[in-house]
């Protein structure tokens, strides 16, 4: 909000990589809450998974843990580089983001930091 206020324009948090295309999720225009991502994209869905290395466990009181993606607009693999392909897709076709997240009741995502930094 504050930003919006200081540039006279709208701010829009977004949440992305190369492997996912862009960005997946991003706010609206009309947020003024802000220090979320907002929801996924309709051409992705998310998942939480628990973190064993950390001690989370995601379930329906938990909802937090490390942020999945599927969908159209994720990469099918790294370039001729299968074995790094692997290591961040499970054998679904999940992309393993390593990031840490927790998911609002309103649908938005807030991500907290690369799980390898926390």
């Amino acid at each position: 909000m504050f930003l919006s206020v200081v540039f006279s324009a709208p701010i829009v948090e977004a949440y992305g990589s190369f492997e996912t295309g862009g960005f997946i999720s991003a706010t609206s225009v009309y947020d003024i809450e802000g220090g979320h991502v907002g929801g996924v994209l309709p051409c992705n869905i998310m998942q939480l998974r628990s973190v064993d290395s950390l001690n989370v466990v995601t379930n329906q009181s938990s909802l937090q843990g490390e942020i999945y993606l599927k969908g159209n607009s994720i990469f099918v693999g790294y370039f001729k580089n299968q074995e790094l392909t692997k290591s961040v897709k499970d054998d679904e076709g999940w992309f393993k983001t390593g990031d840490f997240g927790i998911l609002s009741m309103n649908g938005s995502i807030t991500v907290l930091d690369r799980i390898k930094d926390i």
